[in-house]
């Protein structure tokens, strides 16, 4: 047997312990006890639906690595339907649908502020909300590659060249002057 209890509309105010307590009784039965009374609690916390809060960062990660970060927010608990969440590019572009902005592989040209965009509604309400927080991702270039001859005994008198050969990570998109 179940009991049911609406409170609608929810307010704030509604926030409460709630007790379901029960027993069971004999009905006109001799040498039959009644149960002992039986209490379950439901703590219930109404809270105010509100824009989510975005934590925002600042990341510093190798080109020519794989990288990957989490847009971090609080919003409402229970929402029938989840948040949807967005990653915008620097320039504005949608680059993720989810809560992960991710790049298989990190180039300089990557470098930049990144906005994560979430938005929850709750439509029997009439109710949306939206926040945006940002996310700064610095790309830190490879130390380069240096390749020299080895050890090597010219004669004198004669002439000598030394090649130092430098080679920088195909991550590295963005100009670059190297200094050698």
């Amino acid at each position: 047997q179940s009991t049911l209890t609406i409170i609608s509309p929810l307010d704030i105010s509604d926030s409460a312990i709630y007790n379901c307590t029960a027993a069971v009784l004999p009905t006109d039965t001799e040498g039959v006890l009644a149960s002992n009374d039986t209490t379950a609690s439901l703590n219930v916390s109404v809270e105010e639906p509100r824009a989510p809060n975005i934590t925002g960062a600042k990341i510093v990660s190798e080109a020519g690595r794989p990288f990957s970060t989490e847009c971090n927010f609080t919003a409402p608990l229970n929402l029938v339907t989840p948040p949807s969440v967005e990653w915008l590019s620097p320039s504005g572009d949608l680059v993720s649908s989810n809560k992960t902005l991710s790049f298989p592989l990190l180039n300089t040209s990557d470098g930049g502020m990144y906005t994560c965009r979430v938005n929850f509604s709750i439509p029997s309400l009439g109710i949306s909300e939206s926040g945006n927080g940002t996310t700064r991702l610095i790309v830190q270039i490879p130390a380069p590659t240096i390749t020299v001859l080895k050890d090597y005994t010219p004669i004198h008198g004669t002439k000598f060249n030394m090649t130092c050969t430098v080679e920088v990570d195909v991550a590295v998109d963005t100009p670059i002057t190297i200094h050698s």
